[in-house]
């Protein structure tokens, strides 16, 4: 479904068909976590989306199925609007698996706002002359901080798809 994040870009794929390559612009890792946490929370649809520069593209996953539209960024024309069978749970377990599997690229996917992240937490220290030493210690801190930000919402996700794996089986009506 998403590609290992590189320089803040990764294709998001839900069927053969359409690939959407989305940009640094969303934080896509930490926000689709986010929403999916919150769709098995509380069992009801929840949208995902990214931007592709140009245009944007909105993943709206309900209990059954999942609904893809693709559209200017100005929300006037549409150039892609379908449906996919895949359920909630099937959902997150691969969004899971996705970041999960590349987790220390997905903690780097805007290596420029961390940096800056760094950079800013640096300037607040007192001195004049540039440390290297206690720069990189800094920048280790902020990244093992973004890092905590992910495996946190992974054991989360891990948890509510394990306590809500009965509710999408076979003859199942929602609960």
């Amino acid at each position: 479904m998403l590609t290992k994040p590189e320089s803040g870009w990764t294709d998001f794929s839900i069927d053969e068909a359409h690939t959407y390559s989305l940009g640094y612009l969303t934080d896509v890792g930490i926000e689709w976590l986010d929403q999916a946490i919150h769709g098995l929370e509380t069992l009801e649809p929840f949208t995902v989306h990214g931007f592709c520069e140009p245009n944007r593209m909105l993943c709206t996953v309900s209990y059954w199925n999942s609904f893809i539209i693709f559209k200017d960024d100005a929300g006037n024309k549409y150039y892609d609007m379908f449906g996919v069978d895949l359920k909630m749970i099937d959902f997150c377990k691969i969004l899971y698996r996705d970041i999960a599997s590349n987790v220390d690229a997905w903690v780097l996917w805007d290596s420029s706002a961390l940096n800056s992240l760094a950079e800013d937490k640096y300037d607040e220290q007192p001195g004049e002359t540039y440390n290297e030493a206690e720069y990189q210690a800094i920048y280790n801190e902020v990244y093992e901080r973004r890092k905590k930000e992910f495996t946190d919402r992974l054991e989360r996700l891990k948890t509510l798809i394990e306590e809500n794996e009965e509710h999408f089986g076979p003859h199942r009506c929602f609960f």
